[in-house]
């Protein structure tokens, strides 16, 4: 049976028996993984797939799941799904599930060619990386190197639409590499994603990962001091994650663990700052033309010139405060039940270029890498993240290499008052994407 007559039968069979509402959701995923350091040393090919079922009978509810996708054992799946949910207490806030299934049109996700990449040519595209960072300087070993492809297809059907199918792609490649000279050592680690096999820049990796590597060979703390900092792309791609994404989330705001909760229509950052939540950017990581319940993504501006416009909602979060959802419905896995997640993340670009933030800086610090940001509290506002990779900049340039500080201070008041620059050259760290920022003062605590 193919998947998608299986959700629909999932569905009809649920209804016959006494659900007033259903949805299956099936996942089907094939993930290569090679690893290795001067050459690939492991291969895993893993294929997985399975069936997370929702039932309601009226208010009480229940999610089920199966890794095993016969007809017999999806039936069998609904029998337990309702035994469950009529054994369940009722959820006063329970509405209805998505009814406002369809696609949006979200483009450049699917590279159907990636499953058909020769073995050999990745291995050879990795061995050719291998000598493009090795041949920057003799100092550069190669530490750790790591390729990943992913296909999957999801399709989703309840009991207010059709099934509704798509298949994704995903490709990333990383390269950790190490400096070593009389005593000194130190490392780099850069990393490209893209939905394409053909959309990875490899030899950038490698040579950004070797240069990073032998820039900061002889990098060491620096006295603790107030001071502007310039932010790397890719770096505050991540803060965003970290400490917006859960701030607007309709679950978050709900449960009373969201700082902007009551925020709606203020000005919670500067002017220059625009937050959205894009489900349909072109070739965007978190691109997809419909969300896991099956409703069509969009363009949600969350933060608008420094204004707190919206949420994310999911269609339970969504009713609950009387909206409708904005395709943000995800499921971690299969057995999740789906909640509000961001799809792209994205910072808008502005005008401003990192070489200019550094140029127009007598007195700063540049921080090119961090690690422990996932530590910080984004209910608080409270950031600190603990610099791998950064420089001073004095009079206008780059100088010392600096690691082993933590950079500190509220994010909240950081993207109120504090951002000066927000430049024009966007990245992403996973999902997430923002240019370099530029910051009038964040504390540096050093030795």
């Amino acid at each position: 049976m193919k998947k998608t007559e299986l959700t629909e039968l999932v569905v009809r069979t649920a209804e016959k028996l006494g659900a007033t509402e259903a949805e299956a959701y099936v996942r089907k995923a094939r993930t290569m993984t090679l690893e290795g350091a001067e050459e690939i040393e492991y291969m895993k090919t893993v294929e997985s797939a399975g069936l997370g079922l929702r039932v309601a009978c009226g208010k009480r509810l229940s999610a089920y799941a199966t890794s095993i996708l016969t007809e017999k054992d999806a039936l069998q799946a609904v029998e337990k799904a309702l035994r469950i949910a009529k054994a369940s207490p009722e959820d006063p806030e329970w509405r209805h599930m998505n009814d406002r299934f369809g696609a949006s049109l979200a483009s450049q996700f699917f590279d159907k060619t990636m499953k058909d990449t020769p073995y050999e040519e990745i291995v050879k595209q990795v061995s050719q990386a291998t000598t493009t960072a090795k041949e920057c300087d003799p100092r550069v070993r190669i530490g750790h190197t790591v390729v990943l492809t992913n296909i999957a297809e999801t399709m989703v059907a309840n009991s207010f639409g059709q099934s509704k199918t798509v298949e994704e792609s995903h490709a990333l490649f990383s390269m950790r590499t190490k400096a070593v000279e009389l005593g000194y050592e130190s490392s780099g680690s850069q990393s490209d994603q893209s939905r394409f096999w053909k959309g990875l820049d490899i030899d950038s990796v490698a040579t950004r990962s070797a240069s990073q590597a032998i820039r900061t060979l002889r990098a060491k703390p620096i006295e603790s001091e107030k001071m502007p900092v310039v932010i790397r792309n890719q770096v505050f791609a991540s803060m965003l994650t970290i400490m917006l994404a859960n701030a607007v989330n309709g679950e978050s705001v709900q449960r009373g663990r969201s700082p902007l909760a009551d925020r709606l229509g203020e000005q919670v950052a500067v002017e220059d700052f625009t937050l959205v939540d894009d489900g349909i950017m072109p070739g965007g990581l978190g691109t997809r033309s419909f969300d896991d319940e099956g409703c069509p993504t969009q363009r949600t501006p969350v933060i608008e010139k420094g204004v707190c416009k919206s949420f994310i909602y999911d269609s339970y979060t969504a009713h609950r405060d009387g909206r409708r959802s904005t395709g943000n419905g995800y499921r971690p896995s299969y057995a999740a039940p789906p909640r509000p997640g961001t799809n792209n993340f994205v910072l808008m670009p502005r005008t401003g270029s990192a070489e200019t933030m550094i140029e127009e800086t007598s007195k700063g610090f540049y921080v090119e890498g961090t690690i422990g940001e996932q530590l910080s509290n984004p209910v608080s506002g409270n950031l600190n993240a603990t610099v791998t990779h950064g420089y001073l900049i004095e009079n206008g340039e780059l100088t010392d290499p600096v690691k082993g500080i933590v950079i500190s201070g509220n994010f909240y008041d950081v993207i109120r008052e504090g951002i000066q620059v927000i430049g024009k050259d966007l990245d992403s760290a996973g999902s997430s994407y923002s240019p370099t920022v530029k910051i009038g003062e964040l504390t540096i605590a050093g030795k």
